[in-house]
């Protein structure tokens, strides 16, 4: 099921490339990426501007953007 979420962030894990995620700061232990990749705090990932490198990401990424919002 596509990501039908409101703003995404993306962040830079080390080592992992740039993934998606809905939450804007980091969990204390570990937190998941929109395609279900998940890092800990270890990762030391940092948030970036732009859109994922991760295809699945950017793919949920890009159609949430594209889903209409409200009621029809």
């Amino acid at each position: 099921m596509p990501y039908d979420g409101e703003a995404t962030f993306t962040w830079m894990v080390p080592g992992y490339g740039l993934h998606a995620s809905e939450d804007d700061q980091v969990d204390l232990y570990s937190n998941t990426a929109l395609c279900g990749f998940y890092w800990v705090k270890g990762d030391r990932p940092r948030r970036v501007e732009g859109l994922p490198d991760c295809p699945e990401c950017r793919r949920e990424v890009q159609l949430g953007a594209e889903r209409p919002r409200g009621s029809w």
